[in-house]
């Protein structure tokens, strides 16, 4: 900024300076200027004067430059100099920066000098207790080095004493053991006897269970209450289908009678001309009809399954029936071997009929759970029991 202000006012000097020296000159050119125009010379004195001063004029011009230079120099000089100062400056505040630091380090050795000082005071008092510690703890070792000497006189005598009462405890030992050996020869008889007996105990409950399954099998009431139970089911389901069916008729009939009342109050209260009225009555009969179609149908599809449901289990309890009076008739264990493993097919089939019907016929559920439950008891009998008239026995 300097530089640039110095440059200004050199500028400003050298437009004064050319005003100057210029200005006396202006009328000496014009009359110059009239005469050549005229045709006339000019005056040898005038132009004698104006070249001395035209000389002059670059005398100075030429001393101005120079001056310039020079002054030029000096600025690139005192520019050099002001960035050297800086940077003395600044050596000097990093210098005094340095000397902060130094002193605050010294200071802080100082403070860890005091510190380690006011600890070897310290460490020199604990010295002296470690000292007195170390007398008191001889004076303790001397006691204890004596009874030490007495504590082993007692524990020779302890000794002596534990080893006799060990001879009396070993021999008392080996009389337990021998006690311990007979005991166990009579556990081993004990046990083989207890074994004798629960084998003649298993050989019995065999023989009367075989007696049980024989008495059973001779028993012409067993099974009996079942199909009672279930001729009376399929007597109720037969009076509910048919309970379905008037009820089925009665609601064709209401609504045949709904219909026909609607039509009759449309027709009074419906315009005589219209088009219009007339297609739209005829969509929504249209609608009507098609949904007692549908209702009429999802009825007749109910009445279907439980049909089949109540045929099948007509169908189940005869054979039943007949196999039982086979089984009674005829003792021969192929036969009933036979018949039960038919009986378990048709268990299977009617325990899958039934999980069919229950999904279309929700108010027979607890009917057809029965049911279902007796199938699958026949179903999983075991292999062993397939030859006894009680494995198809079934409570629930």
């Amino acid at each position: 900024m300097q530089l640039y202000s110095y440059w200004i006012i050199k500028v400003d000097v050298d437009k004064k300076l050319r005003s100057a020296t210029t200005a006396p000159l202006f009328p000496f050119r014009e009359y110059d200027a009239k005469r050549s125009a005229h045709g006339e010379e000019p005056s040898g004195v005038l132009d004698q004067t104006i070249r001395s001063l035209r000389t002059q004029i670059s005398q100075n011009s030429q001393n101005i430059t120079e001056l310039q230079q020079a002054w030029i120099k000096k600025q690139t000089e005192l520019i050099s100099l002001q960035a050297k100062v800086g940077e003395k400056q600044e050596e000097i505040a990093a210098k005094k920066d340095e000397m902060l630091i130094r002193k605050q380090h010294s200071h802080r050795i100082n403070a860890e000098v005091e510190a380690t000082k006011k600890e070897i005071k310290s460490l020199n008092s604990e010295l002296k207790d470690m000292d007195h510690l170390v007398d008191r703890m001889g004076r303790q070792l001397a006691a204890f080095k004596q009874q030490q000497v007495q504590f082993e006189s007692q524990a020779k005598a302890i000794q002596e004493e534990a080893q006799m009462q060990i001879a009396q405890k070993e021999q008392e030992k080996q009389n337990l053991l021998n006690n311990v050996q007979e005991a166990e020869k009579e556990r081993d008889g004990s046990l083989e006897e207890l074994l004798d007996l629960e084998r003649q105990v298993t050989l019995w409950e065999r023989k009367i269970k075989l007696e049980k399954e024989i008495q059973d099998a001779i028993d012409p009431n067993i099974g009996q209450a079942e199909l009672a139970a279930m001729r009376k089911e399929i007597h109720r389901m037969e009076l509910r289908e048919i309970q379905l069916k008037k009820t089925q008729q009665h609601l064709l009939k209401e609504l045949k009678q709904v219909l026909s009342k609607r039509d009759l109050i449309h027709m009074r209260h419906a315009p005589k001309t219209g088009t219009a009225q007339e297609t739209h009555k005829k969509v929504v009969l249209q609608r009507q009809i098609t949904a007692l179609d549908s209702k009429l149908r999802e009825t007749e599809v109910r009445l279907a399954f439980e049909k089949a449901c109540l045929v099948h289990l007509q169908r189940l309890t005869k054979d039943l029936e007949s196999i039982t009076d086979e089984d009674l008739k005829i003792p021969l264990k192929p036969s009933a071997q036979l018949a039960l493993h038919k009986v378990q097919n048709e268990a299977a089939n009617v325990a899958a009929a039934i999980g069919e019907v229950e999904q279309e016929a929700p108010a027979l559920q607890e009917v057809l759970e029965l049911f279902k439950k007796w199938a699958v008891h026949l179903v999983s009998a075991n292999d062993t029991y397939k030859l006894q008239p009680e494995a198809l026995r079934f409570s629930d």
